[in-house]
């Protein structure tokens, strides 16, 4: 059994002293695991062409090639802002804890890879951009929120609100006194408010919304004890919330909206 891939590298960890064990996030057979005794260290966040190979499919296999997509080298000016580091390995640690083990998700890996060239743009854009990936890694694990229109009411205007139970969204008129119950929908996604208005509350907002259902998620699948998810999206979350402003000069990716992968 052999196949060649692409992928970006979520975890490493030592099997014996010259062998490790690489776990990669790729774009057409999810996250898989292998061994690989010639590679020792290997950039994180970077883009892998990759080659695995094993007697029988259900084996744990080795890495024959792990090469760099990028032969120049990745680009790295983003790993000196003080809040993208954060960013990247917060939704690594989601893929690595939430993703099932060979399960495909193209339209996820290839949402990632747009989120990353986000990071070259020197605004705050890609703020919005990763809670667009989050929305849409969701939708891959199956919980897909319905923002466009009232749960209710099926208004298009003035969504405010988001159900809990359902994920779908909701005006205040509509929610009458269940209201205080749901979750607030900001208003970027909401269609409440203009692209170039949003403030860094409305963001944390977008990241509460979104980390409340991926933590349903998570608790789901994992044992009990375990309390919230990766301690590094509650950082990423805590800077965000401390900045005085938003600087909004390019119109956001919308990664969740963008067509399905082929």
């Amino acid at each position: 059994m052999e196949w060649t891939d692409q992928g970006i590298l979520l975890s490493a960890r030592n099997l014996q002293e010259n062998k490790k064990i690489f776990c990669f996030f790729t774009r057409n057979h999810g996250k898989w695991n292998g061994v690989s005794q010639r590679q020792k260290n290997l950039p994180q966040p970077s883009h892998f062409y990759l080659n695995w190979k094993a007697r029988l499919e259900e084996n744990l296999g080795h890495w024959k090639t792990i090469d760099l997509a990028n032969k120049g080298g990745e680009p790295t000016v983003w790993m000196l802002h003080p809040g993208k580091p954060f960013a990247v390995a917060s939704i690594l640690g989601l893929f690595n804890h939430l993703l099932g083990d060979r399960d495909p998700h193209p339209c996820l890996f290839d949402g990632f890879l747009s989120f990353m060239n986000t990071l070259m743009t020197s605004d705050d854009s890609w703020i919005i951009s990763y809670i667009s990936l989050e929305l849409l890694l969701l939708k891959e694990l199956g919980f897909s929120l319905d923002l466009e229109k009232c749960a209710l009411s099926q208004a298009t205007q003035n969504l405010s609100l988001v159900s809990p139970l359902t994920g779908r969204a909701v005006t205040k008129e509509a929610a009458g006194s269940y209201a205080p119950r749901l979750l607030p929908l900001p208003g970027f996604l909401g269609k409440l408010s203009a692209l170039e208005k949003i403030s860094p509350y409305q963001a944390e907002q977008g990241l509460e919304l979104t980390g409340y259902f991926l933590n349903k998620i998570y608790m789901e699948n994992l044992p009990s004890g375990v309390l919230s998810l990766p301690t590094l999206r509650d950082t990423f979350k805590s800077w965000v919330s401390r900045l005085p402003c938003l600087q909004i000069e390019t119109e956001p990716f919308f990664i969740h909206e963008a067509p399905l992968a082929s």
